[in-house]
Protein backbone atom coordinates (compact mmCIF):
# COMPACT_ATOMS: atom_id res chain seq x y z
CA UNK A 1 0.00 0.00 0.00
CA UNK A 2 1.15 3.69 -1.09
CA UNK A 3 1.96 5.50 1.20
CA UNK A 4 0.24 9.55 1.98
CA UNK A 5 2.76 12.16 1.94
CA UNK A 6 1.66 12.81 5.52
CA UNK A 7 2.92 9.53 6.58
CA UNK A 8 5.93 9.72 4.34
CA UNK A 9 6.45 13.23 7.14
CA UNK A 10 5.98 11.24 10.07
CA UNK A 11 8.16 8.87 8.83
CA UNK A 12 11.01 11.42 8.15
CA UNK A 13 10.42 13.31 11.66
CA UNK A 14 10.53 9.83 13.51
CA UNK A 15 14.05 8.72 11.39
CA UNK A 16 15.25 11.83 12.50
CA UNK A 17 14.04 12.21 15.98
CA UNK A 18 15.71 8.87 16.49
CA UNK A 19 19.25 9.01 14.88
CA UNK A 20 20.01 13.17 14.53
CA UNK A 21 22.10 14.28 13.36
CA UNK A 22 21.51 12.96 10.21
CA UNK A 23 22.35 13.41 6.85
CA UNK A 24 20.23 13.17 4.13
CA UNK A 25 21.20 10.86 1.98
CA UNK A 26 20.49 8.02 5.55
CA UNK A 27 17.12 9.45 5.54
CA UNK A 28 16.89 8.51 2.21
CA UNK A 29 17.75 4.87 2.86
CA UNK A 30 16.18 4.19 6.12
CA UNK A 31 12.41 6.19 4.83
CA UNK A 32 12.72 4.48 0.99
CA UNK A 33 12.03 7.83 -0.23
CA UNK A 34 14.41 9.03 -4.14
CA UNK A 35 16.21 12.13 -2.89
CA UNK A 36 14.43 14.42 -4.82
CA UNK A 37 11.18 13.78 -3.22
CA UNK A 38 12.89 14.06 -0.09
CA UNK A 39 14.79 17.47 -0.42
CA UNK A 40 11.51 18.69 -1.34
CA UNK A 41 9.62 17.28 1.98
CA UNK A 42 12.85 18.52 3.56
CA UNK A 43 12.52 21.89 2.78
CA UNK A 44 8.87 21.59 3.79
CA UNK A 45 9.49 20.43 7.01
CA UNK A 46 12.17 23.33 7.78
CA UNK A 47 9.65 25.49 6.49
CA UNK A 48 7.21 24.59 8.81
CA UNK A 49 9.63 24.60 11.73
CA UNK A 50 9.53 20.98 12.22
CA UNK A 51 13.31 20.47 11.16
CA UNK A 52 16.13 22.13 11.09
CA UNK A 53 19.00 22.04 8.52
CA UNK A 54 22.74 22.58 9.10
CA UNK A 55 25.07 23.23 5.63
CA UNK A 56 28.59 22.39 6.71
CA UNK A 57 31.09 23.71 4.63
CA UNK A 58 28.90 25.94 2.37
CA UNK A 59 31.92 27.18 0.35
CA UNK A 60 33.97 23.90 -0.52
CA UNK A 61 32.44 21.17 -2.34
CA UNK A 62 31.19 18.88 -1.42
CA UNK A 63 29.40 20.08 1.62
CA UNK A 64 27.49 18.55 4.24
CA UNK A 65 23.68 19.06 5.52
CA UNK A 66 22.66 17.86 8.60
CA UNK A 67 19.03 17.29 9.78
CA UNK A 68 17.68 18.28 13.56
CA UNK A 69 14.26 17.89 14.29
CA UNK A 70 12.70 20.67 16.42
CA UNK A 71 10.56 20.68 19.30
CA UNK A 72 7.64 21.21 17.11
CA UNK A 73 8.88 18.30 15.27
CA UNK A 74 9.27 16.34 18.50
CA UNK A 75 5.80 17.36 19.24
CA UNK A 76 3.92 16.88 15.91
CA UNK A 77 5.17 13.38 16.12
CA UNK A 78 3.30 12.61 19.64
CA UNK A 79 -0.08 14.54 18.56
CA UNK A 80 -0.04 11.98 14.94
CA UNK A 81 0.47 8.84 17.25
CA UNK A 82 -2.76 10.49 19.92
CA UNK A 83 -5.07 11.01 16.78
CA UNK A 84 -3.45 7.72 15.25
CA UNK A 85 -4.73 5.89 18.52
CA UNK A 86 -7.68 7.44 19.31
CA UNK A 87 -8.86 6.90 15.42
CA UNK A 88 -8.12 3.09 15.80
CA UNK A 89 -4.79 3.79 13.29
CA UNK A 90 -2.80 1.78 15.26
Amino acid sequence: MKRSRLQRKIDILKIVEDEEPIVPNRIAGMSNINSVDLMVMLSELETQKLVTIEVIGKRQRPHKRLVYITENGSKAIREYQSLRGKLGGG
